[in-house]
């Protein structure tokens, strides 16, 4: 996933305009004194809104690759606070964006920070919210999904309900983690190179800043104002704001009319070869050669015919073995490495999975040969 140093572009909810004008002008003030450009989410007027982080997807990469997770946390579980989970389609169609895909799994943005070298950290209530699913394919899955290099889980307090990391630490640019301020401090915005903080009026205000000074040598700090109305709410600047590059908004508009996108699932006459190859080609980071791409969809083409013909299961696997060794006994140079194939077809496989009726039941017992994926207990 994206690093905040690598994002450029900042939306803000309406309800921070209408609901706290004095915050929101001393926040625009500020982004505009930085340069940095921001602006509005359509629908989110109401208070129930107000906490854009958590229910905005997460930007994985500048391509335009947004991972969308299910917005149903507990202390939302009430029928009563229902209306605090937004309907995400009439604001993906105002903004003309579209994520890559929607996630099964439950996970707040909140509980979702990264280092500079992809190690994304959250907090141990993701077991408790997805506690259908085994720890180690949670893993998988979060890593996977969000590109991250690791999964560092931090231990949650349970007197705090929301059990979001951004409110338990922050993460320095030397990798360091910062635990030692009020969570109003931790609690920042930060985009490119300035970081937008909290000023409660207080006299912790100044030693709070030198310490992310400190911490973020080559950022200029920005002090808020007027931030306390929100943390008298539970919630803080990071919280009230969604931050991502505009090279990536630019590309998901682009992507959510584009036939060569190639993980929407709202597309109809989605299964086309064209389509198979803009995942490949996405996953390679580049245009393929055509004798590349004929090599491997001969190969696809090959596993899925047979798969049909012998009305086998649909297994990621399987088709990993069977298309690694037909590119090897056809003598393609291009895909040799059995990791390259199983990366393209990893992608392949998420976007086949996006088209209802398409492929026979996944065989989960094939899944259990996937790697272990290893994860970091932190003592916080």
């Amino acid at each position: 996933m994206l690093h905040d140093s690598q994002t450029d572009l900042v939306f803000l909810p309406k309800a921070l305009r209408l609901h706290f004008p004095r915050l929101f002008k001393s926040l625009t003030l500020a982004l505009e004194t930085a340069l940095v450009p921001y602006q509005e989410i359509p629908h989110t007027e109401s208070m129930t809104r107000l906490w854009v982080r958590d229910y905005m997807p997460i930007t994985v990469d500048t391509h335009g690759d947004l991972a969308q997770f299910l917005y149903s946390p507990d202390y939302l579980s009430a029928p009563r606070y229902a209306k605090y989970k937004p309907n995400m389609e009439p604001i993906w169609e105002d903004l003309g964006m579209s994520p890559f895909r929607y996630e099964d799994i439950t996970l707040d943005g909140g509980n979702v920070l990264t280092d500079k070298r992809g190690n994304v950290y959250m907090t141990d209530k993701i077991f408790l919210e997805n506690d259908f699913v085994e720890h180690k394919r949670l893993f998988a899955s979060f890593k996977q999904r969000l590109n991250a290099r690791s999964i560092k889980i931090v231990h949650w307090n349970k007197t705090d309900i929301y059990g979001h990391v951004d409110g338990m630490m922050a993460i320095a640019d030397d990798g360091s983690i910062i635990t030692d301020l009020r969570w109003e401090y931790l609690n920042f915005l930060r985009v490119g190179n300035n970081i937008f903080m909290a000023q409660l009026g207080e006299p912790s205000d100044e030693p709070a800043f030198e310490r992310i000074r400190a911490a973020f040598p080559d950022c200029t700090v920005y002090p808020i104002k007027y931030v306390k109305s929100l943390t008298r709410l539970g919630g803080g600047l990071h919280c009230a704001t969604w931050n991502t590059a505009q090279k990536a908004y630019q590309n998901t508009k682009v992507f959510r009319t584009s036939k060569r996108h190639p993980f929407n699932p709202f597309d109809q006459d989605a299964f086309t070869e064209e389509r198979i190859r803009a995942v490949v080609e996405y996953h390679e980071g580049k245009k393929l050669p055509d004798e590349e791409w004929y090599a491997f969809n001969s190969a696809f083409e090959a596993y899925w015919n047979n798969m049909w013909t012998n009305e086998g299961y649909f297994s990621f696997w399987d088709m990993v073995h069977y298309i690694h060794a037909y590119l090897a006994q056809e003598g393609c140079p291009y895909f040799v490495q059995r990791g390259r194939v199983s990366g393209i077809c990893n992608d392949l496989m998420d976007y086949l999975l996006t088209i209802p009726h398409l492929i026979p039941p996944l065989n989960s017992a094939d899944d259990q040969e996937k790697p272990e994926q290893s994860s970091e207990d932190l003592p916080f």
